[in-house]
């Protein structure tokens, strides 16, 4: 059964661009952290403030030294109403404040979770933030969504096949576009090329596998779509300065 949500909570807790098939509420408890989505645009969390990071949207997370953040992630069937709500609304920001009375329910409730795989009590939590969330920040008029259905559908099948043998080629062909066509739009929208980009979501899936599972590194390297041990290795270090077993290691 899919995991209806679950904590990330590294002691890095910096993270490249990449998109989730999942809506993230990202919560500093204390620090600051820096979120970048789409367009380059950043927006600065401290102790007692979160942010909604919606389905297929482009993000990274670069933390300040001696944060403290939690995220939350939650399947469609957890937010399926919420996305109802809000499919014909957009709103001025995704930032909104956790009280204290809310924060303590939320740990509350995803703590029991963890003993009881209580549904309900995941549920709860998400409408609790849901509704501080829309109870704080204004709805505006939906503006044109052209570019953003575009990359929305890259970003969706991209995340769907992150661990098959993507290609530029392979990938404008499935979406019927041409190669120029796909790279000017993530080039446009994401700051970076396909192929970079590409890498980066497999080296977060990694990473997260390498944190959360009993998997070996090879395993890994191929559920992520590598096709070799030697090239997942070269990509890591790359990225991340350091090798998969050595930072596999040090978790």
């Amino acid at each position: 059964m899919k995991k209806e949500y679950f904590i990330e909570h590294r002691n890095n807790l910096k993270c490249r661009l990449h998109v989730n098939p999942e809506l993230e509420v990202v919560y500093v408890i204390v620090g600051t952290l820096v979120v970048e989505t789409e367009g380059g645009e950043k927006t600065e969390l401290s102790g007692g403030e979160a942010m909604f990071v919606l389905p297929y949207k482009v993000h990274s997370f670069t933390p300040y030294e001696g944060v403290d953040a939690r995220v939350l992630m939650f399947s469609e069937n957890i937010i399926s109403e919420f996305n109802e709500t809000c499919k014909d609304r957009a709103f001025e920001s995704f930032k909104f404040e956790v009280h204290d009375e809310l924060k303590s329910f939320c740990l509350y409730a995803l703590d029991k979770y963890k003993n009881s795989n209580d549904i309900y009590l995941v549920k709860s939590v998400f409408f609790a933030l849901a509704s501080a969330f829309v109870s704080q920040v204004e709805a505006v008029e939906k503006r044109s969504v052209s570019l953003g259905t575009e990359i929305s559908r890259i970003m969706e099948y991209v995340c769907n096949n992150v661990g098959e043998q993507l290609t530029l080629t392979s990938t404008a062909k499935a979406l019927s576009l041409s190669k120029n066509a796909l790279e000017r739009i993530f080039v446009e929208y994401t700051g970076t090329t396909f192929g970079k980009f590409l890498n980066n979501m497999r080296i977060e899936k990694a990473m997260t596998l390498l944190c959360t599972s009993d998997k070996t590194v090879t395993e890994i390297a191929y559920e992520c779509g590598f096709g070799s041990l030697r090239s997942f290795n070269r990509v890591f270090v790359a990225f991340v300065g350091k090798t998969p077993t050595a930072f596999k290691k040090e978790i």
